[in-house]
């Protein structure tokens, strides 16, 4: 198949599948995977496989770690970040369209996203060397490194969350217990609709990076992921835990 081909069967299988769907739901996903689709018809027409696109990703967001803490290549740290996150949607997209979607994808995908949470701390390095930053210089430094530390303990409460939920499915004997199904006072879906808004906040990230090179406003991009993390953060360890408490007196499976 050709270049030409290969992009528009792309096309054509997303408009027919299950990401479309998804993809009305966040504001920027749209944007991604359309800027993707073209990435990931080259990458398919060289024959590279998608776990070779996920690495390739990794290695790119390593170097945009390192281009933003060098002063004179900030903005290709930004640029080549974005670059890899546009990667790190090509490669679901290369798996579909060989149809060779597999687990060990989705693990090694999965890694590369939790590594990209150091973006924060990479960002707070650059402010520091760039510019005298909106708070003092240390402050600025902590708030840039607590970003990506409450950032990773969020995701790993909720792995530990998921964790807990399908342990206690397997003692009942049935999959069908979620997060929010343990109580009955609130409204139906209420918590998937603020962790759709959560999650809307987190994947502009690539953008508003790049517009905070553009506007010179690294400082701000960092203090205002710190307080979205940490707001959400302590927010669902609230209300989490408030609705799984109950769950406790299971029976634990040792």
């Amino acid at each position: 198949m050709s270049l030409t081909e290969i992009y528009l069967k792309i096309l054509q299988d997303y408009r027919s599948g299950e990401k479309v769907k998804q993809d009305r739901q966040y504001c920027s996903f749209i944007l991604y995977r359309h800027l993707s689709f073209p990435i990931a018809a080259l990458l398919i027409s060289r024959g590279i496989s998608a776990n070779q696109t996920t690495v390739l990703g990794f290695v790119l967001m390593l170097v945009s770690f390192l281009l933003l803490m060098l002063t004179e290549h900030i903005y290709a740290g930004c640029g080549i970040y974005f670059l890899a996150v546009l990667l790190d949607y090509a490669d679901g997209t290369i798996a579909r369209f060989i149809k060779k979607p597999n687990y060990f994808g989705k693990l090694i995908d999965g890694l590369v996203d939790y590594f990209s949470f150091y973006i924060f701390a990479a960002v707070g390095l650059a402010n520091l060397m760039i510019n005298d930053p909106i708070i003092s210089h240390e402050i600025d430094l902590v708030v840039a490194i607590g970003t990506s530390v409450v950032s990773h303990a969020l995701l790993y409460f909720r792995m530990r969350v998921a964790y807990f939920i399908s342990e206690i499915n397997a003692v009942k004997g049935d999959d069908k217990l979620t997060a929010d199904d343990s109580t009955q006072n609130q409204p139906a879906g209420w918590f998937a609709r603020l962790n759709l808004i959560v999650s809307n906040v987190m994947v502009l990230a690539p953008i508003l990076l790049i517009a905070s090179a553009v506007f010179d406003m690294y400082a701000l991009f960092v203090l205002f992921y710190f307080s979205f993390y940490i707001t959400v953060f302590v927010a669902e360890l609230v209300l989490r835990l408030r609705k799984l408490y109950k769950l406790s007196s299971y029976e634990r499976a040792l």
